[in-house]
């Protein structure tokens, strides 16, 4: 790649203005693409809280199909990391910033109460994910 001084000694004098404008188009075009990023982060975010719920819910299935009832200390420790992760996103993605941020909820001791509470953050996740969501679900009714 050439720099910029090596540009400017290989070229005459009128030929020295077009190296202001490449080197302005270049700096133009990274604000662009650091634009773009800013913009895509909350997805990038809201994506990683789906795979950690994904996961969360997966070993709350699999300890419900081995006919476990209560919560273990293990999954109870592992739902709590994910409220912790997905609630500051969920709120930044779709509250109101004045508000304070929502509490993290207690862990219920039943599985199917904890993994109705993961299925509801999920579904939010979803509706911040994809806003179109909650239009289909009201053109259904």
């Amino acid at each position: 790649m050439w720099s910029t001084s090596r540009v400017a000694e290989a070229c005459p004098p009128f030929e020295r203005a077009a190296e202001g404008r490449l080197r302005q188009a270049t700096i133009d075009l990274e604000a662009r693409v650091q634009t773009g990023w800013e913009r895509l982060e909350p997805r990038r975010q809201l994506r990683s809280v789906v795979d950690r719920l994904d996961e969360a819910i997966r070993a709350c299935e699999e300890a419900h199909l081995r006919q476990l009832h209560e919560v273990n200390d293990e999954l109870a420790a592992h739902a709590r990391e994910v409220f912790v992760e997905a609630l500051p996103v969920l709120e930044c993605a779709t509250g109101d910033p004045a508000r304070p941020p929502a509490p993290v909820p207690a862990v219920p001791r039943r599985i199917d109460h904890l993994m109705d509470l993961l299925w509801s953050l999920q579904d939010r996740t979803f509706d911040a994910l994809a806003p179109w969501r909650r239009e289909l679900a009201l053109n259904d009714e």
